[in-house]
C-alpha cells in the first residue's frame, strides 16, 4: 500500500513516502537548497521539527522550531521543548528526580504569555506538532502527484500516491502516534524499538559497492578505476557486452571482499553509448555504465515470537 514514514528525532522530523510499499526515489538526485545534485538517494524532506525543538510565544500564539537551542528545559535547557510538554503530562519518562518539576516549570512559563494553564499548553505544543506535520505532508503529497513519480525499483506511469497508513519511528513515536492518528485520519504504527530503529536499521543493511565503467572501443581500452581493472576489447565492444562485464566484475569483487553470492542483486544504474566522430566518419563508442549492489537488508529482524519458537 501507498504509506507515510515518518522519522521524529531531536532536531528534525524526516518525512517519506512508500508507493504501493515500495520508496520514492530522486531520479535527478537528493536536493538541496533546490539544486539537483545528481547524488542517487530515496526521496525525503527534513523540517525543524523536533523533540528539542525551541518553543517560544509570538503574537500570542506557540511557535516550534525550527531552531533548537539545547537540551530541554526538563533537563537544563534554556527554552521549553516538546519534550517537557510530554514530561509534564506523564508521557515520557525522564531519569533525573527534578524532571518533572522543570517541565511543570516550563509550561507555567509559556502559560502565563498564553493565559491558559499548564495542561492546556501541553496539548497544544503536541497537537502543533502534528499539525505542522500535517500541512507539511499534505503539500509534499500536491508536488509528488503533479509530476512522474519514481520508486527504487521504477517510472509509474499515471501513478498517484494516496497513503493508507502512517508508520512513524524516533523517540516521541509513541506518544505522537494517536495525535497524528487524529489528525491524518489515517491508522498510525510505530515499532516495538521505535526509538532505536534507525540504528537497528544500520546494522542490518546490507554492504554495498559501486563502480564506474568507461569503454572506447577507439582504443580499444576499457577501465573500472574503482577495481584497478583496465583491458583491451575490440571495435565491435557493444553495450551490452559492457553492461554484463561490469555485472560480472562487480560480482566477483564483492564476493572477493567477503559477500555471500546468493545474497548479491546487482543492477545497472547509468548506462550511455555514444558515437565519437571524426573528419565526417565514426571512429567508435564512447560507453559508460554504473552498476552497484542493490541496498537491502541483510536479515530480518527477529520478532519476540520467532525467539520463544
Amino acid at each position: 500500500d501507498d504509506a507515510i514514514l515518518l522519522d521524529i528525532g531531536g532536531t528534525t522530523t524526516d518525512i517519506f513516502f512508500l508507493a504501493d510499499g515500495v520508496p520514492l526515489f530522486e531520479p535527478l538526485g537528493a536536493e538541496i537548497s533546490e539544486y539537483n545534485t545528481l547524488v542517487r538517494a530515496i526521496y525525503s524532506v527534513s523540517i525543524g521539527l523536533g523533540g528539542d525543538s525551541s518553543i517560544s510565544v509570538e503574537g500570542n500564539k506557540i511557535k516550534i522550531g525550527p531552531r533548537r537551542m539545547g537540551k530541554p528545559y526538563a533537563l537544563g535547557g534554556p527554552n521549553p521543548t516538546p519534550t517537557d510538554a510530554m514530561v509534564y503530562l506523564g508521557l515520557m519518562e525522564i531519569p533525573e528526580e527534578s524532571s518533572k518539576e522543570k517541565a511543570k516549570e516550563a509550561m507555567e512559563l509559556l502559560g502565563k504569555e498564553l493565559n491558559i494553564t499548564s495542561k492546556e499548553v501541553g496539548e497544544l505544543i503536541l497537537n502543533s506538532m502534528s499539525d505542522i506535520i500535517k500541512k507539511k505532508t499534505d503539500e509534499l503529497l500536491l508536488e509528488i502527484n503533479s509530476k512522474p513519480v519514481y520508486t527504487v525499483k521504477e517510472l509509474l506511469h499515471g501513478k498517484k500516491i494516496k497513503p493508507k497508513t502512517i508508520n512513524i519511528i524516533g523517540g516521541p513515536a509513541n506518544v505522537l502516534s494517536p495525535i497524528l492518528e487524529k489528525h491524518f485520519k489515517l491508522p498510525c504504527y510505530f515499532p516495538v524499538n521505535y526509538h532505536v530503529a534507525n540504528a537497528i536499521g544500520a546494522a542490518l543493511a546490507k554492504p554495498t559497492m559501486e563502480i564506474t565503467m568507461l569503454a572506447d572501443t577507439s582504443q580499444g581500452i576499457l577501465s573500472v578505476s574503482e577495481l584497478g581493472v583496465y583491458e583491451k576489447i575490440p571495435k565491435s565492444y557493444t553495450l551490452d557486452k559492457a553492461k554484463n562485464r561490469a555485472m560480472e566484475l562487480l560480482k566477483s569483487s564483492a564476493i572477493s571482499m567477503g559477500a555471500e553470492e546468493d545474497t548479491i542483486e546487482l543492477e545497472i544504474t547509468e548506462e550511455s553509448s555514444f558515437n565519437m566522430v571524426e573528419g565526417f566518419y565514426t571512429k567508435g563508442k564512447n560507453i559508460r555504465i554504473k552498476a552497484q549492489i542493490k541496498p537491502g537488508h541483510i536479515l530480518k529482524l527477529r520478532s519476540d515470537s520467532d525467539n520463544e519458537s
